[in-house]
């Protein structure tokens, strides 16, 4: 099934750990956020906000056709 992967802010440029750029990806019929997070090589202790159709899954999260999971860098500032 196909999803689509949005990568946000200097992600867009620099890509995820495993290389992946945004766009359409293929993935397994039953694929959960945290096969996604393991194909991507991203650990938990990486700090990333995630978003699966514009809400925060967790990580049994299981993935649908179509689903548009967006990856942004953490927020900071002051």
């Amino acid at each position: 099934m196909k999803i689509r992967i949005e990568l946000i802010g200097y992600l867009a440029k620099s890509g995820l750990p495993n290389g992946c750029k945004s766009g359409e990806l293929d993935v397994a019929d039953g694929t959960t956020m945290e096969h996604l997070l393991e194909l991507f090589q991203i650990s938990k202790e990486m700090q990333m906000l995630i978003a699966v159709n514009g809400s925060v899954p967790d990580e049994s999260c299981v993935l649908h056709e179509g689903d548009i999971v967006q990856f942004a860098p953490p927020i900071v500032g002051g």
